[in-house]
């Protein structure tokens, strides 16, 4: 019996856990990519699957040019606003969505970062077989969003993105 209540326990423990997760997988991201002063691709990479953590490292020129630009949008928003909050789409007040449309069909992993009780940001989190996570997207507002619509940034697909994006 006691055997069954501490399976029961560590089961409920690690479902907790992973509930939290993605939450920590963005925070320690802001932490380690947005919060410090110089760009680096190599913690942009940490936070990748390994297959696309490989495409990602292949991108040059004007497509690194913009993923640094998105990266120091962030980093000014940081530096005025301390205070934020990871927020899951299914949880997230509908004022605060109302005024755009997020182009992605799959809404489980999408969190957004809130601060000052505006959307301020845009993940989009990709979970493998053994539930780990990876950072799939990110995009600041208001720069992604364009008549209302915001097209996320998947970053396995920028290494072959037309350069005219930009």
């Amino acid at each position: 019996m006691r055997k069954i209540i501490l399976l029961a326990s560590v089961f409920f423990i690690l479902a907790s856990c992973k509930k939290d997760r993605p939450k920590d997988i963005i925070k320690d991201f802001i932490e380690e990519v947005f919060l410090q002063k110089k760009y680096d691709k190599t913690k942009i990479s940490q936070f990748l699957s390994p297959k696309e953590a490989n495409s990602f490292d292949e991108i040059s020129g004007k497509k690194e040019e913009y993923v640094k630009f998105l990266i120091d949008e962030y980093q000014k928003m940081f530096a005025t606003q301390k205070s934020f909050e990871i927020v899951h789409h299914n949880d997230i007040d509908k004022r605060l969505i109302k005024g755009f449309r997020l182009k992605y069909d799959d809404f489980t992993f999408v969190y957004y970062i809130v601060s000052s009780n505006k959307i301020v940001g845009v993940f989009i989190l990709e979970e493998n077989k053994n539930s780990s996570f990876w950072i799939k997207s990110f995009c600041p507002m208001p720069w992604a969003s364009q008549g209302g619509n915001i097209k996320p940034l998947i970053l396995n697909e920028l290494k072959n993105m037309e350069q005219t994006v930009w």
